[in-house]
């Protein structure tokens, strides 16, 4: 992998890229089990931590501004990172600000 040779890191260390990015991405957002006693379905609800609160407070448009701007830098920062730690630490903050278009737009 590209990753290994570029920073010298294991195969272990190299699945970090993916996996820092699905936390960020699940930090972002909570699941709500609802069961439906009458129909007896389950319902799957995803409701935001950040970006529910935050488009209720400022709206939906300048929510959705500023996350996108910062998961657009942050993904610069992944292209510019010069040691395996800024890359993960990058690729947590895109997967967190990658949530709120997923979780607003919706509505």
């Amino acid at each position: 992998m590209q990753i290994q040779s570029e920073f010298g890191t294991s195969t272990e260390v190299s699945y970090l890229v993916t996996t820092t990015f699905l936390l960020g991405y699940v930090f972002g957002v909570r699941y709500l089990l609802l069961l439906s006693s009458m129909h007896l379905l389950t319902q799957i609800t995803i409701q935001p931590l950040v970006w529910g609160p935050g488009s209720e407070l400022a709206g939906r448009r300048p929510t959705l501004m500023v996350a996108m701007t910062l998961y657009t830098l942050f993904h610069l920062g992944q292209g510019l990172a010069h040691n395996i730690e800024t890359l993960l630490v990058t690729r947590f903050l895109s997967g967190f600000f990658a949530v709120a278009p997923l979780t607003n737009t919706g509505g």
